[in-house]
This record gives C-alpha cells, structure tokens and sequence, in this order.
C-alpha cells in the first residue's frame, strides 16, 4: 500500500467513525479534515465531495465486512454442509457479530437514506453495489444448493428475491436496532441479540416442511 493509499484509508475509517455516530448530513468536510487531522484543502484533493467520500466509505466498509468472513463461508467445513446450515451459518455470523458492528449498520442507514435524498445516480454507486452482490452472492448460493439437496423447501418463488428477501430482513432489524435497539424500556427488556435470534429462526422454519 503506497502513501496515498494509507491517506486514503484514514480519511476513509475517520470519515466512517464520525458518519456512524453523526449521521452523514450532520457532518461536514471541514469536520473530517478536522478528525483525520489534515487541511480541508488536502481533503478535497482527494475527494472532490462529500457525497464521494461518503460513497467510497461504505464500499470500503462493505468490503471489510466481506474479507472478515470470506475465511468462513470458503472454508471445506462450511462447503460440506447442506444448504440450509448454509444459510444458517451466513445469519450466525452477522447475529454473533452485531455487538461489534452496530456502527456499521447503523452508518449503513445512514448512507441508504442519503443517497436517497440526495438523488445519486446509479452510476455512481457502481462499486458499492458490487460489493454488497459479494456478499449477497454468498446466500444465494447457499439457497440455491439448499433447493438441490433438498433442506430448503418454498414454493415457487424466485431464488434472487428470496435470498434478497432474507437478507434485507434480516439487516433492516440490525439497523433498527442498531438505532435506537435501548432506547425504549420494552427494546431493553429484549435485547438485540435475542430479537435477531427469533427472527433466525423464523427464517428457517420458514424453508422447510
């Protein structure tokens, strides 16, 4: 990684750390300078927009959540199972590490209601799409192999939306949670953890007989 790189990453990881707790219209690139201890100056040198920076940081962060867990999911004991412990192994993943990534999701939420607003085009949100097929790619297949060895059952439905089905259900509630998970007494008295456990496991009740 050259010099540049490293500069890069940094404004990137300090861009996301103030993004996650602020919300991205909260925060400005003067903010950011300000965080990664450069001149504003410098910053725009190397994004010429905050809608860029913010662009670029979550692809990163998306490609971080994707190289934690490729070791996994490509891993000969994760191959050998049916599709179904599959899918369950991908939901056990992002269940046991939602206390380590709230911030995550909750600058995901953040990005997702941005880029609404601001009307962003497609075209520029190319490599962040990409990234996040990786992953969705991942329980795709797994449901896929689950159809053919015969541990997921449903009707008639199309395996893309299904699997994009599940995951967004899945991700919506850590978000949520993410948000505001304690911030009512009944969220307090049921924790995130257990909520994304039921929704688990109604997930997979659902694929099968």
């Amino acid at each position: 990684m050259n010099v540049k790189e490293i500069k890069i990453n940094h404004i990137l990881e300090q861009g996301f750390e103030l993004f996650s707790k602020e919300g991205i219209d909260n925060v400005t690139m003067n903010n950011i300078a300000d965080k990664a201890e450069i001149g504003v100056a410098s910053l725009y040198r190397y994004f010429s927009t905050k809608e860029e920076l913010a662009i670029q940081c979550a692809t990163k962060m998306w490609q971080k959540e994707k190289e934690k867990a490729i070791d996994i999911f490509t891993s000969e004991k994760y191959l050998e199972k049916t599709g179904k412990d599959q899918l369950e192994e991908i939901l056990n993943y992002f269940e046991t590490s939602f206390d380590t990534t709230q911030d995550f999701y909750r600058f995901i939420y953040y990005f997702d209601s941005y880029i609404k607003r601001q009307n962003i085009e497609s075209s520029n949100l190319q490599n962040y799409e990409n990234t996040i097929k990786e992953i969705t790619q991942i329980a795709f297949q797994a449901i896929e192999k689950g159809f053919s060895d015969g541990s997921i059952l449903y009707p008639n439905e199309n395996l893309q939306t299904l699997t994009l089905t599940i995951m967004h259900s899945f991700f919506s509630l850590a978000q949520k949670l993410s948000l505001s998970g304690g911030m009512l007494s009944q969220d307090i008295s049921n924790p995130p953890k257990n909520q994304l456990e039921i929704l688990k496991k109604l997930i997979l009740s659902s694929l099968s007989k």
